[in-house]
């Protein structure tokens, strides 16, 4: 028997008599694959096939690039690479001709929607004739809404999606008989399975947030009405004496949404007042950090609608809280191993060569850099799934860094931070036998550094001073020279390249940019490097790494927090600047 015989007669017998129900359109393609001998070529109209079950609905790579609603799964090279499992050329004027004969042959609703969904998206960007909609579009809306009753897939997700595509469609084709059946649709199934937790958020999801202006007054009364019934039960006391919050912040999300599409703002107050009420009776009985965390979100909620006055309140409660969660914290030590003989021959390595070669060494081998893996707590770890809070020397948050599948630069920061931390340890050794070694004296530095253009005369008293209480061991007044001189070094630095360092300000003058705005300037990119730039950032700027500009120059720190390990990181970054220089060249002797 053909390969297509033997797909026609799969699909037969499925469309008769659908069995079980399926977990989603995916597994009729592989139905298809498990039908067929491996390791032979596929005809044309099984590829056909296998195209239609294996396009993605609602697809955000297929919306963005090919402008439909299907889009092709993702797949990655051994290199990383992606690349298209299906690609736009392989969709073809005869495999959509292909897909329309099937929509007429087959009666069951899984197979008719996707069949009729692929002719209606892909017919006018492949055939360059829009499908008839008494034909297709009606085809496709109907059996979208069959497709969604109960038994025809195992996750009400996948459900959800298919009625939530048809009252869409309806909407758009303006046909209230459509759309009418697809909110009922929505609704009854919702109502079906109450058993499953969250599931009732999808009435209004659905049907009033995405269709607002489309949907019955009456038919949105009873969705909020609802709402707001399943707000007071989550509100009420469980059986431990305290609400139940999860189920509170869901019905609170959604008719917040509601009355500020209203603009009731008497009644988005009188949730609040709930929702604080609720929060209070938690934090009666939490430790300080749960309390703050339901504090900031407290927070959240009144800026987020406009109730500036009660979010200052909640900031600060966070702030009289947060020495308690300081005191609370249990430090966590992570321990490495690593033999003399290594680090011996790294130091070597780094020292060996003259005063100018040891000095651009040093300036490089410590940086880490964004795409680096060496971080305990880096990479995909379970660190990389959860939201962190950072917290200052008074448990103050500073910054909150995200998961990695929504926040990667955060995380990349949060990365670099971490590795500098541990690349302290030899940097640490490097430094101590530099000075041992006679190399790493004052004379040397300054001479290395006077060959910077970045760095000008009229700063060598400063910067000397600076080196030489880092080099005594003077933290506190070699932090509070050098930092500064760094900032001034960079400034002049996008000054040199015809870049600006001046903007407007309040009271009709220029002030001086800010540093980390002017690490991330194009011309200080440009002549130090992306890496660099970023290494930089999070040394002296970035809330989420060490910070240390803001942090000295605002009177941050505490007197034992100026410690080598922020020296000699700043050191380092002082010796970076001696790679920039004015270029020497001859002039061009004139041939004539």
């Amino acid at each position: 028997m053909a390969q297509h015989d033997t797909v026609l007669k799969m699909l037969a017998e499925f469309d008769a008599n659908q069995l079980n129900p399926i977990r989603d359109d995916l597994e009729i393609a592989r139905m298809i694959r498990a039908a067929l001998p491996e390791n032979e070529e596929f005809e044309p109209l099984v590829l056909a096939e296998l195209y239609v079950f294996s396009l993605l609905e609602d697809n955000e790579y297929g919306k963005s690039n090919w402008q439909t609603y299907f889009g092709p799964e993702l797949k990655f090279t051994v290199d990383g690479q992606t690349f298209e499992a299906i690609s736009l050329d392989k969709i073809t004027k005869e495999v959509v001709d292909y897909w329309e004969r099937r929509t007429e042959q087959c009666s069951n609703p899984i197979l008719k929607s996707r069949y009729a969904g692929v002719v209606w998206e892909f017919s006018k960007k492949i055939r360059n004739t829009k499908a008839d909609f008494n034909k297709v579009g009606v085809a496709y809306i109907s059996s979208l809404l069959q497709a969604g009753q109960a038994g025809r897939y195992v996750y009400s997700q996948t459900v959800l999606k298919k009625l939530s595509r048809g009252l869409s469609l309806a909407i758009g084709f303006k046909n209230d008989a459509f759309k009418n059946q697809a909110i009922e649709s929505i609704r009854k199934y919702v109502n079906d399975h109450g058993d499953k937790p969250g599931i009732w958020r999808y009435n209004y999801d659905l049907i009033v947030k995405e269709n607002f202006k489309e949907v019955d007054a009456s038919v949105i009364k009873e969705i909020v009405d609802d709402l707001e019934q399943k707000l007071s039960i989550s509100l009420t006391s469980n059986s431990n004496g305290l609400p139940e919050l999860n189920s509170t912040h869901v019905a609170m999300d959604r008719l917040l949404d509601y009355y500020k599409r209203l603009n009731d703002k008497s009644n988005i107050k009188r949730l609040l007042d709930k929702l604080a009420a609720a929060y209070e009776t938690v934090i009666s009985s939490s430790p300080p950090i749960q309390a703050i965390h339901l504090l900031g979100k407290m927070q959240e909620y009144y800026k987020s609608n406009n109730f500036f006055a009660e979010a200052t309140e909640c900031y600060k409660r966070i702030q009289s809280l947060s020495p308690a969660v300081l005191d609370a914290m249990v430090p966590i030590g992570t321990e490495f191993k690593m033999s003399k003989d290594v680090i011996d021959e790294f130091v070597a390595k780094c020292l060996s060569g003259d005063i100018a070669e040891v000095l651009t060494r040093l300036g490089v081998v410590f940086i880490p850099t964004k795409d680096a893996n060496l971080s305990v707590f880096g990479g995909t770890g379970i660190s990389a799934l959860l939201t962190r809070s950072l917290h200052d020397g008074t448990g103050r948050t500073v910054a909150k860094v995200g998961p990695l599948s929504t926040d990667i630069s955060g995380n990349e920061v949060t990365n670099i931070s971490t590795n500098m931390s541990f690349g302290s340890v030899l940097l640490h050794f490097c430094m101590k036998a530099g000075k041992e070694q006679l190399l790493l004296t004052l004379e040397n530095i300054m001479e290395y550094l006077k060959h910077s253009c970045l760095i000008a005369p009229d700063r060598y008293g400063l910067v000397e001073k600076g080196i030489a209480a880092y080099l005594e061991g003077d933290f506190v007044t070699a932090l509070h020279i050098l930092i500064p001189q760094f900032e001034s070094a960079c400034l002049k630095l996008v000054e040199l390249n015809g870049g600006s360092i001046w903007r407007e300000g309040k009271n009709g003058g220029d002030n001086i940019r800010i540093l980390d705005d002017v690490l991330r300037d194009g011309k200080f990119i440009e002549a130090f490097g992306e890496d660099e730039s970023l290494y930089f950032r999070v040394l002296f700027t970035d809330q989420r790494g060490w910070n240390l500009r803001n942090k000295v120059c605002h009177g941050m720190m505490k007197t034992d927090s100026f410690d080598s390990r922020k020296a000699d990181r700043v050191f380092v970054a002082f010796l970076l600047l001696g790679h920039i220089r004015f270029l020497e060249f001859e002039p061009r002797q004139n041939q004539d």
